[in-house]
């Protein structure tokens, strides 16, 4: 199974605007992740994978819930 974050499981997020999108852009580049990011302003905003990277036990945590 691919590592999420790598040219065979990149990191997908959605944001309703440009200014996240370059934040997000920022954080993935900064930690040298690959990464998908579409700008759907009407959808809502999901950075879950993002937030996994970032927080990994405390996601884990919660799907144990």
């Amino acid at each position: 199974m691919a590592k999420l974050g790598t040219h065979n499981k990149p990191i997908r997020v959605r944001v309703q605007n440009e200014e996240r999108m370059v934040e997000v852009a920022s954080i993935c580049e900064k930690n040298k992740w690959i990464f998908i990011c579409g700008l759907e302003p009407d959808k809502p905003e999901d950075i879950s994978d993002l937030d996994y990277m970032l927080n990994p036990r405390r996601s884990m945590e919660r799907n144990r819930k």
